[in-house]
């Protein structure tokens, strides 16, 4: 059973040093995912690799053309991040611990599905603007875990952080 989440809000919890994610559905209960660095890391390079796609070749001369591009796009994307209420879950809703995240990308849009036991999932879509929001709030979750930042490209780690309950949808 797939649930698809319209919105999110993603937070670090010290106590687990792990990625909170609480994510609105059309169901009555939000869902509660914790995810992992270990799997966090594995997924965050799918996600900025899609996004290296987006421009195309033929428009990028230089390494540092793209460079510009990417932090141009990426700048642009938190400018029109706007505020809105955060998704609560209240204490009696089971959390998941995910155990594999899947990306599936078409030229638009990317699909990342949480997978959980057995045939239950949480799946959200995000085209790249709203990607690029949500990396945003990742990395910013990333610097306040101290988490190695080497995956992180330049150009999202020179933008200004945005708050983590920034909701997207």
């Amino acid at each position: 059973m797939v649930t698809n989440l319209k919105r999110l809000t993603t937070e670090y919890v010290v106590s687990e040093d792990r990625i909170r994610i609480v994510g609105e559905s059309d169901s009555p209960e939000p869902v509660v995912i914790w995810m992992t660095c270990r799997l966090a890391s594995r997924a965050v390079p799918a996600f900025l690799g899609w996004l290296d796609k987006q421009t195309p070749p033929s428009s990028i001369t230089s390494a540092a053309q793209s460079e510009a591009l990417q932090s141009f796009a990426q700048e642009a994307a938190v400018a029109a991040l706007k505020p809105q209420e955060p998704v609560s879950a209240s204490p009696e809703v089971s959390p998941w611990l995910v155990h594999a995240v899947d990306v599936a990308a078409t030229r638009n849009r990317m699909t990342v599905t949480f997978c959980y036991q057995g045939d239950r999932s949480a799946a959200v879509r995000f085209d790249d603007t709203h990607l690029r929001q949500w990396l945003s709030i990742l990395h910013g979750i990333w610097l306040e875990a101290k988490w190695p930042t080497l995956m992180w490209p330049e150009w999202i780690k020179r933008e200004k952080t945005t708050q983590q309950h920034v909701t997207i949808h």
